[in-house]
């Protein structure tokens, strides 16, 4: 019980941290790189650390100085500065200026700061709309986001933004639905096709469709004839 005690006052506790550091191992030593307030002299030795996902956990650390930051932004481990351009605080320039990429297959957590984000306030606004797909991604997942945001990113550029968004707010606009469905075939498909505002009406166009995808779909037209359902109670396909 102290030491749970100890991980949880070393956030605001340099001495603490710096104790713990010298006594823990494996998960309890990553929640202190990660959330623990850390000396000046702590972190520029920190920053040496051999261990690639250690030096993750420490571009995490809120208590990082900046020159460290930028330090760790040089780091020869992608992750490395993929994590340290996603930190908060950071201008769009300086998430530009660090070498990372994020492709669509990424599986990225939300960043854990989004948590201290109100729903309408200008540092969800400006992340909703950052060039920085991860914050965007974070933001989809915010479940306090503003109409207009949920809008905004249901027709974003990057695949998983979209998905988040789908998967995570009541209110996605039916086209936005419409579509992932369309181009997703992932074990939330089906919940789309149950929400309320899902576009049913004119999906018996997709009947002769050779993408079974799409086909399928033509079954939930409320409008489809008797006729086109008779047919496709017969499909090749067994999903159909």
């Amino acid at each position: 019980m102290r030491r749970a005690a100890a991980l949880w006052a070393c956030r605001s506790d340099a001495a603490r941290s710096d104790e713990l550091l010298a006594v823990v191992k494996d998960f309890e030593c990553h929640t202190v790189l990660k959330h623990g307030r850390l000396a000046r002299a702590t972190t520029a030795r920190l920053v040496g650390l051999e261990d690639e996902y250690e030096r993750q956990l420490l571009a995490q650390n809120p208590s990082l100085p900046p020159d460290l930051v930028e330090r760790l932004a040089s780091d020869p481990e992608h992750d490395v500065r993929r994590q340290v351009s996603a930190r908060p605080g950071l201008t769009e320039a300086q998430r530009a200026a660090i070498d990372h990429r994020i492709d669509s297959k990424d599986r990225l957590g939300t960043l854990d700061w989004f948590l201290d984000l109100t729903g309408d306030s200008a540092a969800l606004r400006a992340c909703a709309t950052s060039a920085h797909p991860w914050l965007r991604r974070s933001a989809a997942r915010h479940p306090a986001l503003p109409a207009d945001l949920v809008g905004l990113l249901a027709g974003d550029e990057d695949f998983a933004v979209r998905l988040l968004i789908c998967e995570s707010h009541p209110g996605v606009p039916p086209e936005a639905l419409l579509r992932m469905v369309l181009e997703w075939d992932g074990y939330s498909s089906y919940n789309r096709l149950r929400m309320p505002q899902f576009p049913r009406k004119g999906l018996a166009r997709y009947a002769d469709r050779p993408d079974v995808l799409r086909r399928r779909l033509a079954v939930h037209d409320p409008d489809a004839s008797p006729e086109l359902i008779d047919r496709l109670s017969r499909d090749e396909h067994v999903w159909v």
